[in-house]
């Protein structure tokens, strides 16, 4: 079994980009900055970051920080599939 650090150095080569995070508040921490950022790029999207620059744990339809995603452990084996792109799909 490959460790995660090989993994990781294995993607950084490649050109993927890979966030990892000491805690679940660093990453809810960085969400929290980029998505004003994100939303500026949408120009129907109506959210208060997107003209406060500050995230407002909004309850806005456009909002774009709704999913926060963890995966823990895959059971059965195989039943996740990670796709990954050399396009950004964010910031």
């Amino acid at each position: 079994m490959t460790d995660f650090t090989t993994v990781k150095k294995n993607l950084e080569s490649k050109r993927f980009r890979v966030s990892t995070f000491a805690t679940a508040e660093e990453a809810a921490e960085r969400i929290r900055r980029i998505a004003p950022l994100n939303a500026k790029r949408h120009e129907d999207f109506k959210t208060p970051c997107m003209y406060t620059g500050v995230c407002a744990d909004c309850n806005s339809p456009d909002r774009l920080c709704n999913i926060h995603m963890s995966i823990v452990k895959c059971f059965p084996k195989g039943r996740i599939t990670v796709i990954l792109t050399e396009e950004a799909g964010g910031l």
